[in-house]
């Protein structure tokens, strides 16, 4: 659980009382092409039943792999965005990248792709597709199928095979029809500092009900 020298990418990941998952998602991290990285891991409250398994889920991790220091076991949740935004401020990498404890890169080469991108382009930020999984079986191949003008208003990026460089009119019109989660988002950490991180508040609105 120590922690590396400064990376290139810093990837922060939220958690609160899903230790099976976690380890899921920490391997699929741990299987990256990319090896220059650091993962944050930020509990947020999990019992104290659960942070007696997080010296067997680091085993096998090797010191990329940080447990960030968390808050109190049984302590009532700040909420995921908190506990990014606590990721964030100890991030140092010049990319950031994030992965819910919940969910797993399916690509080996997502960061490496990713940062390829952004560094051939200059770019301030890269998101990917993704799939819906339930009970081992895919739900949704393809998580943009709803916006078709991803692909017909972007430009093939030569040289960088299904890399497309869309322009942020088209990605605010994507986000009309389709959330761009988190776990597939890298972007350049002063960016994502600079606008002040993640919004407390957007959590809470996603619960309420009316």
């Amino acid at each position: 659980m120590s922690t590396t020298a400064r990376p290139t990418v810093s990837v922060i990941t939220a958690t609160r009382n899903r230790p099976e998952q976690l380890e899921n998602a920490l391997r699929s991290i741990a299987r990256q092409f990319f090896r220059d990285f650091k993962s944050i891991v930020v509990d947020d409250g999990s019992n104290n039943a659960v942070f007696d398994t997080y010296e067997c889920i680091w085993q096998g991790l090797d010191n990329r792999f940080h447990l960030a220091d968390p808050q109190t076991p049984g302590a009532p949740g700040t909420g995921p965005a908190d506990a990014r935004n606590r990721g964030l401020a100890m991030a140092s990498g010049e990319f950031v990248a994030f992965l819910d404890d919940d969910d797993e890169w399916i690509a080996p080469d997502h960061l490496q792709v990713g940062i390829d991108a952004m560094k051939r382009l200059d770019a301030d930020w890269f998101f990917a597709d993704m799939q819906g999984h339930r009970n081992g079986k895919v739900t949704k191949s393809n998580w943009f199928d709803c916006a078709p003008f991803l692909i017909t208003r972007s430009t093939q990026v030569a040289g960088l095979d299904g890399i497309r460089e869309v322009p942020l009119a088209i990605v605010l019109r994507t986000l009309q029809r389709q959330v761009i989660h988190p776990d597939i988002v890298i972007v350049r950490r002063e960016i994502v500092q600079r606008f002040g991180g993640f919004l407390k508040y957007t959590w809470q609105m996603r619960v309420t009900t009316f």
